[in-house]
């Protein structure tokens, strides 16, 4: 039972260094197209600071304070879909951020499936497992 139970806390605890990798990952990134951006458009570096900020409310709300709910990482992660598979019509190359932040949604879901499976999963000894 207790095997079970560190098993599933490891689980989470790989889940949650992927999320907050990749929110780490995308904040920065859209921090240096800002900074690239900016000369020549300062509109689009403004939109790439916001979803720098946004992405990194997402990675502190996961990595500082272990928090499990979906949407500091599905808001951010689902505009960047909705605007990147607008502009998939225009670049073949802009399907990859669709597919990244579709896989960061769905590593979010099996978390939050992980989470309810630990906290299911108790310490009490019943009469079936004293036999185990």
């Amino acid at each position: 039972m207790r095997d079970k139970h560190r098993a599933l806390e490891a689980k989470e605890h790989r889940l949650k260094l992927a999320i907050a990798g990749f929110m780490a990952y995308s904040s920065i990134s859209h921090l240096i197209s800002a900074g690239l951006s900016y000369s020549t458009s300062p509109i689009d570096a403004g939109f790439a600071v916001f979803f720098a900020a946004l992405f990194g409310f997402a990675f502190y709300r996961v990595w500082f304070k272990d928090d499990s709910r979906w949407w500091p990482v599905a808001i951010p992660s689902g505009m960047v879909i909705l605007i990147s598979s607008l502009a998939a019509f225009v670049s073949p190359l802009a399907i990859i951020p669709v597919l990244l932040h579709s896989f960061v949604l769905v590593l979010v879901y099996i978390r939050k499936k992980c989470i309810i499976a630990i906290a299911n999963s108790s310490f009490k000894r019943t009469a079936a497992s004293k036999y185990e």
